[in-house]
């Protein structure tokens, strides 16, 4: 979504469609996604990660496991993960930045020169640390 967050954007909670970001006409900017159960509720627990809860109270979400642009410290990057820069301090649509957790292992930082190009431009930082073994 290319819409920058601004004054009088509101967040709100939706049994059908969980996590919700409006700007101030209604339409909705961001949401969560794949949430196939009906949402009770939600909270932020200590470490900052925010989970979307059932009835029960078992998690169906959280911002831990749906990085976007920002880590927190005992957040783990899973494999496949991804953070993307965001285009800048105020327009929180993708940016050009990404640090891809690969299936092999290996953690690994490259850019996108234009927004529409489905590729990436070479990889500018590479950990090495694929192990086929594990």
């Amino acid at each position: 979504d290319t819409s920058p967050v601004s004054r009088g954007s509101t967040v709100e909670i939706d049994a059908q469609n969980g996590l919700v970001l409006r700007d101030p006409q209604g339409s909705r900017l961001w949401s969560t996604e794949n949430i196939v159960d009906s949402v009770s509720g939600g909270f932020m627990n200590d470490t900052g990660n925010f989970v979307i809860s059932r009835r029960d109270s078992s998690g169906i979400w959280e911002s831990f496991k749906n990085p976007s642009d920002t880590m927190l410290p005992t957040q783990i990057i899973e494999i496949n993960g991804k953070l993307v820069s965001r285009k800048s301090e105020t327009n929180f649509s993708r940016g050009r930045f990404y640090l891809d957790m690969l299936n092999n292992g290996n953690l690994v930082l490259n850019t996108r020169s234009v927004s529409r190009n489905l590729g990436f431009d070479d990889e500018y930082y590479n950990s090495q640390t694929s192990d086929l073994a594990n």
